[in-house]
């Protein structure tokens, strides 16, 4: 509802926000769907093997395969090019998947963090300096274009990683 309803009031057109409103939503489903049959839940982010299924379903597999749609609505309400439209949807809704879903399922699926119980003050602490340095980089890096320190973001990632394992990583990321 909420998609329909943004797209229609900035694009005033009732065609792109029914056409996205449905990829959007099968986009989710499908994705939800994949995750599931391909055990991808239990073990997220636990090994490489478990990345790469991770990433090739959800950064991949559901964006690429509803971009069609979003293709053919971007073409008949807008007329725009159909092949643009495709890499723009799956490039941009896989990088949006990737980033997203693993902070997200762990928010509501207990068992995808390291522990069930309560973090002391200790591992607290840990985690928020942590994702404040991975912030406070993140902002000195993407805030300037003069100097190239892209690759800068990675090391903080790398620590909250190893540090703070799965959620460590889905939040850092």
């Amino acid at each position: 509802i909420v998609s329909f309803a943004v797209t229609w009031m900035l694009r005033g057109s009732v065609i792109a926000a029914t056409g996205f409103a449905v990829a959007n939503i099968l986009e989710a489903a499908l994705t939800a769907y994949l995750l599931h049959r391909f055990n991808v839940l239990r073990n997220m982010l636990y090994d490489a093997n478990s990345v790469l299924r991770f990433a090739l379903v959800g950064g991949v597999a559901g964006p690429f395969l509803t971009a069609p749609i979003a293709a053919l609505t971007a073409w008949a309400a807008f007329g725009m090019t159909p092949l643009k439209t495709l890499f723009d949807w799956s490039l941009g809704h896989g990088v949006g998947m990737l980033v997203a879903t693993p902070l997200a399922l762990m928010a509501v699926v207990p068992e995808l963090t390291a522990s069930r119980r309560r973090p002391g003050a200790e591992e607290l602490a840990w985690f928020v300096g942590l994702i404040a340095v991975v912030a406070a980089v993140a902002v000195f890096v993407f805030a300037q274009d003069s100097l190239p320190f892209l690759f800068l973001p990675a090391l903080p990632v790398m620590v909250a990683t190893v540090r703070l394992v799965r959620l460590g990583s889905a939040t850092a990321i």
